[in-house]
């Protein structure tokens, strides 16, 4: 994922409770008009058993709860992420 410096600041301060940043990041972006779909692979990503990081297996509960968690604080940030968007476009 790369960004503007607008898209983070914009992004930050993360809400708490956000489980994925990336996708928190794509909806900010999409609010403020920043955001471009690249439909083409730019890396290689690779996991291997001895990562840190492993993929955890949430129950679906507990992702539609996150992602209504998700939901509600852009919901809540949207009117201020609409108006930064329209102060970039100027």
């Amino acid at each position: 994922m790369a960004m503007r410096r607008v898209v983070i600041e914009a992004a930050l301060a993360f809400p708490e409770r956000i489980l994925m940043h990336d996708s928190w990041i794509g909806l900010v972006s999409c609010a403020i008009g920043k955001a471009k779909y690249l439909d083409e692979d730019l890396l290689q990503y690779r996991r291997r058993n001895q990562n840190v990081t492993g993929v955890r297996h949430a129950g679906m509960k507990k992702i539609d709860v996150d992602q209504w968690h998700v939901l509600i604080c852009f919901i809540q940030r949207y009117v201020q992420l609409r108006q930064i968007g329209g102060r970039e476009g100027q």
